[in-house]
């Protein structure tokens, strides 16, 4: 053997031997497998393109937003500015645009607001489409045009309310006095908290699937976390190394940190969303290397190509192959029979899942007493018994190829 062959075989130990140590530790085995659920989604070019969408809709959103100051506010120069503080902290890498331009314009209102729009309407649909490859639905179930509009819509309304909301909980912490204590904690707890509710309602609304609230806050929790400090860190960013920067350089470095920044947002929500899968799946631990998989690993093949069932009625099956390929015609059906039975086991175990799902809701159901917790538990029950008849249908097709494997290992 070469030293370049000793080399890669100490170095392939080196790899087996952390792959074998990640799997046993849990704390470290789940977030290998939010990275590698994140790169089998492609997670970096779904985040480049909802950044790439929030961009665009930013400055549009500028002019709206400085011809409502100027026609609104023109006559209140105290409540324009906490506005405007209120974007810049929103908002921090768009400080220096929103300070300097607030003049009224009916031209630029309606200019802005139809080309933000349409840029707004593209970030909802990058995120829509991001949501549903992460959750692995299957193209035939996912909305068609206009239903896709219609979700965008609601969750671009939902973001204005959310900044109405935030603008009005900036101009409560100019209280003073007295009340200086509680409007400083109100001033950290409020905005936390605002986002934990969006980032719930976005991963509800943009997926086009029911989700169980319960499943959606563990993400919701990093990412109203994240976000919150994200935010901190590009104000932090803009005071310290903007400041003093050139009026050239400096608007070079606000549209790149702008740039960056929507970036890792968006980055940001779609690791919050791949948490929340991994851990309502079950798909860790995974394997760092291809020539051994594991069980998660063989579940999120299975969902991963499953995603592209394009027609109602399609179902894939997938067949894994650890090690060699096999080279006899005995060996081949091995093979085929050990993928169909892991199919087969694979769809059992998320169907038990959610038949105990089911019956926790119906106990739930018999002893609850208020009609809108009744309400909400007869839609987690429909939404569960949907899935079950989803994995029924599944394994009534995964039969008829399980019995095709092993007549053709008998013959």
């Amino acid at each position: 053997m070469t030293h370049l062959g000793r080399l890669l075989a100490i170095m392939r130990r080196f790899a087996d031997a952390a792959d074998r140590f990640q799997q046993r530790r849990r704390w470290l085995a789940f977030p290998v497998a939010v990275f590698r659920k994140m790169s089998n989604d492609q997670g970096g070019s779904l985040a480049a393109l909802i950044a790439h969408y929030g961009f665009l809709s930013l400055f549009p959103l500028l002019l709206v937003f400085s011809s409502i100051l100027g026609f609104v506010f023109g006559s209140d120069p105290g409540l324009r500015t906490q506005v405007i503080h209120t974007v810049a902290r929103s908002f921090p890498s768009l400080s220096g645009f929103v300070s300097t331009h607030t003049e009224g314009s009916s031209l630029a209102l309606g200019a802005g607001a139809f080309v933000a729009l349409w840029a707004g309407l593209g970030v909802t649909r990058a995120t829509e489409r991001a949501m549903n490859n992460i959750w692995d639905i299957p193209l035939a179930e996912r909305p068609n045009l206009w239903w896709s509009r219609l979700r965008g819509l609601a969750m671009l309304g939902m973001l204005g309310l959310a900044f109405l909301i935030s603008t009005g909980l900036a101009s409560l912490q100019q209280a003073g006095g007295v009340f200086a204590v509680p409007v400083a904690l109100l001033s950290v707890a409020a905005p936390l908290a605002l986002n934990f509710v969006l980032y719930l309602l976005a991963f509800q609304v943009l997926t086009n699937r029911h989700l169980p609230w319960r499943t959606m806050v563990p993400g919701a929790a990093v990412g109203a976390v994240g976000w919150t400090a994200l935010q901190s860190l590009g104000a932090f960013y803009v005071r310290h190394e903007l400041a003093h920067a050139s009026q050239l350089y400096g608007t070079l470095a606000s549209v790149i940190g702008l740039l960056a920044w929507l970036h890792l947002g968006a980055m940001l929500t779609l690791y919050a969303a791949e948490i929340n899968v991994v851990l309502a799946n079950r798909l860790w631990p995974r394997s760092l290397s291809s020539r051994a998989t594991t069980d998660a690993d063989r579940r999120a093949l299975v969902r991963m190509a499953r995603e592209h069932e394009r027609v109602a009625g399609e179902v894939i099956s997938v067949t894994v192959h650890d090690g060699e390929l096999p080279s006899t015609h005995t060996e081949r059906a091995e093979r085929e029979l050990s993928a169909a039975e892991r199919s087969v086991h694979v769809d059992v175990d998320e169907l038990i899942d959610h038949l105990r799902a089911f019956d926790r809701y119906r106990q739930d159901l018999g002893r609850s007493d208020r009609p809108a917790d009744r309400q909400r538990l007869q839609r987690e029950m429909r939404a569960e018994a949907t899935e079950m008849a989803s994995h029924l249908s599944h394994l009534a097709q995964e039969e008829s190829i399980l019995a095709d494997a092993l007549a053709a290992l008998l013959h």
